[in-house]
């Protein structure tokens, strides 16, 4: 049986505001903190990888062989300044494009997201076709998700700094699988300094995670 097309989007277009500095470039566990969960999107079952960026970026921040990935397609967002659901939109048009049959929404501030996570995400859909699958962490829904091409037309709706967390909210038509997860630390993303220092300090711990927030 042929596998579904299912494309990531990897939103890595956002302006760092509260860290002040351009995030991704941030030196993390031999890479970058940009480029570690874009690693593993491309060693998962995913078929290709959308990565949304700002329309003037240099990519100094990714991994050349990343960069040049067959299995990566750059994506320049002209519109991302306006807020994060403009960047997953120029993503979602393309992945229609494409012909995906379903999308994972992937960020680049979180560090801790492995190739086994997208994969047991994909996994799950297979199993159910469900509109959507997610995991939670204590009820909530984390990123990364998965959307079936059903949802598609509802996500391009969204505004602004609006995330697909507020559809999954109000969105009582879809039918989704989620999963609860107790490993918080393949959720955690990383928006400020104090995040980052204590993502480093978690890094390089073997197992378990400190609880933060």
């Amino acid at each position: 049986m042929n596998m579904p097309r299912i494309i990531g989007i990897y939103l890595a277009a956002g302006q760092s505001r509260r860290m002040g500095m351009d995030k991704r470039s941030l030196p993390f566990s031999g890479n970058t903190l940009g480029d570690a969960a874009l690693k593993a999107a491309v060693l998962s079952l995913l078929s290709h990888v959308l990565v949304v960026v700002p329309p003037d970026d240099t990519l100094t921040w990714l991994a050349p062989e990343l960069a040049k990935h067959k299995k990566c397609t750059i994506i320049r967002c002209f519109d991302c300044s306006r807020g994060q659901a403009h960047s997953l939109r120029c993503g979602i048009k393309r992945a229609m494009q494409m012909q995906a049959e379903a999308i994972v929404i992937l960020l680049a501030d979180q560090p801790f997201i492995t190739e086994a996570v997208i994969n047991e995400l994909i996994q799950l859909y297979e199993q159910y076709q469900a509109d959507y699958i997610s995991f939670t962490n204590n009820g909530i829904v984390m990123p990364p998700v998965l959307f079936a091409r059903s949802t598609f037309f509802d996500l391009l709706l969204l505004d602004g700094d609006e995330g697909a967390r507020k559809l999954l909210r109000n969105q009582s038509r879809w039918k989704g699988i989620t999963q609860e997860s107790t490993t918080e630390k393949i959720f955690f993303d990383i928006d400020t300094k104090e995040d980052y220092l204590h993502a480093i300090k978690q890094s390089e711990k073997k197992e378990g995670f400190d609880g933060y927030r």
